[in-house]
């Protein structure tokens, strides 16, 4: 896995990592926000569009941002530069950064 850039954070890195192992393309080129289940808790709307575009769940997110929920629940809503995530003893950064790796690995090995 390659490191992030010390411009883009963690999170975001790892999400566009995801998407690349799962040939995701053009989300700029969606009709709304890209969404993916990252593992049967986190759930990722990333817009990649020039302007705000509400998902399929009806939050506006901001242009190349990325809105996340634990359980159906609001946990993060950041940039590539970085944003704000829920800081929970479950649910958080780490354990979001967590659940991409583990996302990606699998995904790496179905491919």
């Amino acid at each position: 896995m390659s490191e992030p850039t010390s411009h883009v954070c963690e999170a975001f890195h790892l999400i566009g990592e995801l998407a690349s192992v799962l040939c995701v393309r053009n989300i700029n080129q969606l009709p709304r926000c890209w969404e993916h289940y990252v593992d049967e808790h986190w759930w990722i709307s990333v817009n990649g569009h020039r302007e705000t575009i509400s998902n399929s769940r009806g939050v506006e997110v901001a242009p190349y941002n990325c809105w996340v929920e634990f359980n159906g629940w609001p946990a993060g809503y950041f940039a590539p530069n970085g944003g704000t995530i829920a800081a929970g003893m479950i649910v958080n950064e780490g354990t979001f950064i967590e659940a991409l790796k583990g996302a990606i690995r699998k995904a790496e090995e179905q491919s």
